[in-house]
């Protein structure tokens, strides 16, 4: 006879997002919030038995931004592994919003986040640039 009160795995990911709205966005802000995230955001991670990720992102909403910006923000890449990755991971997720190339506002993110790039699209309306 079987029982509905076993568990056979279990896995935990957590997601903290920090929002800042920006005027004009400059390379060196947005490296300094992917520094600040490096830094600070390591105390939101909890390793528990059951630990498989925690994301840290980054969304920035700027009226407009630096020339070059994009590939600052796809050039942003971290990732920290606990025990080699046995006790799960962190990764860094970087997205800004330009509201300053109407009516083609876009969403720039690095590779890690990629599906925070979707989500806000889906909440905004925005196309994705490319």
């Amino acid at each position: 006879m079987g029982s509905k009160n076993v568990k056979l795995w279990e896995a935990n990911s957590h997601e903290y997002i920090l929002f800042d709205i920006v005027g004009h966005l400059e390379k060196n802000a947005i490296l300094g919030g992917a520094e600040f995230l490096k830094s600070e955001g390591l105390q939101f991670v909890h390793l528990s038995e059951n630990h498989m990720s925690t994301n840290l992102s980054l969304v920035v909403i700027a009226n407009s931004t630096e020339d070059g910006i994009d590939a600052v923000v796809r050039r942003i890449r971290w990732r920290k592994n606990y025990l080699f990755g046995l006790k799960g991971w962190t990764d860094l997720r970087i997205a800004v919003v330009d509201l300053s190339r109407d009516p083609r506002k876009r969403v720039i993110t690095n590779a890690a986040g990629e599906r925070l790039r979707e989500v806000l699209k889906a909440n905004a309306s925005l196309p994705a640039a490319y």
